[in-house]
């Protein structure tokens, strides 16, 4: 149950953030500096943010492909056993 109410917590928290950045984005004055830093970081949290998902997204399309190339080994391995007639798996060694 904690779990959950903390990705809540830290879900809500991103939507606030990203409540003021387009509130500060969307200001038709100069920003002031204040502003203006505040913008800059939540843009930097945003970037850095975005870049740890992709890296995680990439690993896991290389764990992905690893498990379809694995599969597919497995399926031919089945195909080579069915196909050899009388042998069994333990005689081919597998």
């Amino acid at each position: 149950m904690w779990s959950i109410k903390k990705e809540d917590l830290v879900m809500k928290e991103r939507l606030s953030k990203m409540k003021l950045l387009e509130s500060l984005v969307a200001k038709q004055v100069l920003l002031a500096d204040y502003e203006e830093a505040l913008k800059k970081k939540l843009i930097d949290e945003l970037r850095v943010k975005e870049s740890r998902a992709k890296k995680v997204l990439q690993q896991l399309g290389v764990l992905r492909h690893a498990l379809v190339q694995r599969e597919i080994i497995t399926r031919l391995v089945i195909i080579s056993v069915l196909s050899c007639g009388n042998q069994s798996v333990t005689e081919l060694g597998l």
